[in-house]
């Protein structure tokens, strides 16, 4: 009983985690894949998202998007895709709050 008590508890956080990534703009299927690679981890998950890795079409591998190069000083990128993950991240901690009230 204690083991399927748990089971429940584990899919029903793996449920809020995917809640919040689509509340985040992401697909079902990205939210749950991201998951999977990650073992869970919500952060890992939303870099790996924000990043690329995982295309909307929830396949692995290289998309046309984040394959693009940049000319110049090469910082302008790095600052753009810092700030989005800043942005990502507090979404998901004020939805996971709204959860909880």
């Amino acid at each position: 009983a204690a083991a399927a008590a748990a089971a429940a508890a584990a899919a029903m956080d793996d449920n809020e985690k995917v809640s919040t990534l689509k509340c985040m703009g992401f697909n079902e299927s990205q939210a749950l894949q991201a998951l999977r690679m990650c073992n869970g981890n919500m952060d890992l998950a939303v870099d790996r998202l924000i990043s690329g890795l995982i295309p909307s079409t929830g396949t692995i591998g290289t998309s046309s998007t984040s394959t693009s190069t940049s000319t110049g000083t090469g910082t302008g990128e790095g600052q753009s895709t810092d700030k989005k993950r800043k942005a990502v991240k507090q979404l998901g901690k004020k939805a996971a709050s709204k959860k909880k009230n």
